[in-house]
This record gives C-alpha cells, structure tokens and sequence, in this order.
C-alpha cells in the first residue's frame, strides 16, 4: 500500500515515538512527518483526561500551514462554541482506540448540514478530518487529529492505514509517560479546564505570564496579535477572579501548577 520512502518516513516516525524524550517535542515531530505521508493542513496532538464521561484535551500541539492567529482561533472555536456540536466527540468516550475519519462515522449528506461542518470546518477550509483516539487499558491518553483542505478530498484508506500503523505506538508512548508522570501535569490542565473553564491558549498564556514575560513577549513567542494576548489576559483574570499579574503568580504558587509550564 505505500511505496518505500513512505515506509521510510514511517519507521522515522515510530523511532522519534521511542526515543524523543520530551513530549511536546515528540508530538511535533509526530505531526510533521504525518503532513508529508497524508497531505493534511492542519493536526492536533493532545493529551487527555477523561472525567465524568466529559473529555479534556490539554497540552496540545499543533502544526498547520496557517499562521498563529488562525490556529489560535481555530482551537479557540473548537473548545468553545463548536464543543458541543462535534459529531465525531463520542469516540472518545469508547474504552480503546479508535483510527477514524469523519466521513465514516456520520452519514455525509446528515454530516454535511450540520452546523459544525457548515460553519466551523467548512467555513475554515478544512472540511476533512481523521484521526486516532488513543486508549491503553481503557484510559484515555490522547488524541491526534488531521484535517485537510476541501480540495485535497477526504483521507483515503492509505492515510487510514498509516495511522492504524502508528496507533500501538502512541498507546505504549502516552501510556509510558503518563505512568511516569503520574497523572499530575494533565490533572492539572483538568482542573483549569474544568473549574476555570480555560482553553488551551489561555492555560499557554498563564504559563508565560507566570514566567514574567509582557504581552508584547508572548505575543512574539506566540506569533499573535498584542491585542490578542490583551485580551486572552483579561479573560483569564476574570476566569480566576484575579486582577493583577502578581495575583495571578500567587494563584499559580498557592495551587502547585509552575511546575505545569
């Protein structure tokens, strides 16, 4: 099913799963080569929790061919607004993993008036999606997702394959690094997400405000708008009722989280 250099691409991606020690950077590395064996636009590679059948995604990593407003939007949206009406969230609720596309989990001309599809993937330019629902032992651990652009056609059972390849990897990696890190780290994006109700930008946000940097700072690290950044830190000062950065320190000090970032 693939041609050689394909395979050589993949064997690349099961040797950096095993011996790229940091995590994010595993993920990066993960989602890059990925992009050249399936052609997508734009992936997600995040880590898990799965909490009173309510799933949260945290630490997540993302490679695409957009800029950083985009991207930031586009999770924003996703977290928020479009949360809900995800078709394909239950998978993440089955006690194994699953390698899926869109196409094949709802019927496509329902899919396709659905508001989720119409106005969030479609309106993006990214209305094909596939991915990996990543469970070891009936824990959820992760998710990978791709998404292509309309005029790429939808994951073909090729792209399915390299995933379905890849899946056992992924479990035996997040499940490693989970039992090493005890949980805590995702535990604590939990809580953010949970009781604060913090999307994934605003819990990167803190963690660069906690570490001293200024709006203009992150916004150059993030490749965003200071305007952006303004406003992400007004909303987390709402969300955790603070109204200063050094109150905001003291918050991350007296709940044992710089050690998240």
């Amino acid at each position: 099913m693939l041609e050689q250099k394909e395979y050589d691409i993949l064997n690349g991606i099961i040797k950096t799963v095993y011996q790229t020690t940091n995590s994010q950077a595993m993920r990066r590395q993960v989602l890059m080569d990925l992009k050249k064996l399936t052609g997508c636009k734009f992936s997600v590679f995040s880590l898990g929790l799965l909490r009173n059948k309510i799933v949260y995604l945290t630490d997540s990593v993302i490679v695409s061919d957009f800029e950083k407003e985009f991207e930031d939007s586009f999770i924003y949206l996703s977290e928020t607004k479009y949360e809900m009406s995800d078709y394909a969230s239950w998978i993440f609720l089955i006690p194994e993993s699953v390698v899926y596309k869109d196409s094949d989990l709802v019927n496509d001309q329902l899919r396709k008036k659905t508001p989720y599809y119409k106005d969030y993937l479609l309106a993006s330019g990214l209305p094909h999606v596939a991915g990996i629902s990543i469970v070891e032992n009936g824990k959820f651990l992760g998710a990978l997702t791709l998404y292509k652009a309309e005029k790429a056609g939808d994951f073909t059972e090729k792209d399915l394959f390299v995933l379905e390849f890849l899946r056992p990897h992924l479990e035996t990696r997040l499940s490693t690094d989970d039992l090493r890190a005890g949980g805590n780290k995702n535990n604590i994006s939990y809580l953010l997400k949970s009781n604060y109700f913090m999307t994934t930008r605003e819990i990167e946000i803190l963690g660069l405000v906690f570490k001293g940097k200024r709006n203009d700072e992150v916004a150059d690290l993030l490749g965003i708008a200071e305007n952006t950044v303004k406003k992400h830190v007004s909303h987390i000062y709402e969300k955790l009722e603070v109204s200063s950065r050094s109150q905001l320190v003291q918050f991350v000090l007296d709940h044992d989280m710089a050690h998240l970032w």
